[in-house]
């Protein structure tokens, strides 16, 4: 007789969600901690990839279900550009920064849903979040999961190229 395979969907609905994504981020070595949050049904909190060459760091990342909709689980992570960079982009002619922050912007198009992060007074490009939604209408698994999570990495890692394009110098300031 055989063996019957145990399921690797979560349901839907806030705790047993949670609980099936930290195993899965533990059991991945990307888990780093659960954290509450207003808004939120649940905040795990991640890094990847888990090994990464010096000097590199891992992409600190976020899973959460907001309050408001059920229906979503989604991983984000917040790209602060680096004080030099910003430097940089604030020194370029006007029509060089809106042309690479259009490339930007192209290059994130077919990756992941993005907002940039600006300074409300001076309107200084500070970063991006970038997020991509995985909803609950099939059931969440481990590779929906895990694929989210590299889709979001690789939006992370065109950030950090485009910007060592215009010099080689960190991207998320420490």
């Amino acid at each position: 007789m055989a063996k019957k395979r145990r399921s690797e969907a979560a349901p839907v609905g806030g705790g047993s969600v949670r609980a099936q994504v930290e195993r899965w981020l533990k059991d991945s070595g990307n888990y780093t901690s659960v954290q509450s949050q207003p808004g939120m049904v649940f905040m795990v909190v991640g890094r990847f990839p888990k090994l990464v060459p010096p000097p590199g760091q891992p992409m600190p990342f976020f899973v959460i279900q907001p309050d408001d909709d059920h229906s979503v689980v989604a991983v984000l992570t917040n790209v602060t550009f680096s004080p030099d960079h910003r430097q940089l982009l604030a020194q370029l002619p006007e029509i060089e920064k809106q042309q690479f922050l259009r490339e930007l912007q192209l290059g994130l198009l077919f990756r992941c849903e993005y907002t940039f992060q600006q300074d409300p007074q001076t309107k200084e490009y500070l970063g991006v979040q970038l997020v991509h939604p995985i909803y609950l209408d099939a059931p969440l698994t481990k590779e929906t999961l895990m694929k989210a999570i590299w889709i979001v990495f690789h939006a992370y890692l065109f950030i950090s190229m485009k910007f060592q394009g215009l010099a080689p110098v960190a991207v998320v300031s420490p």
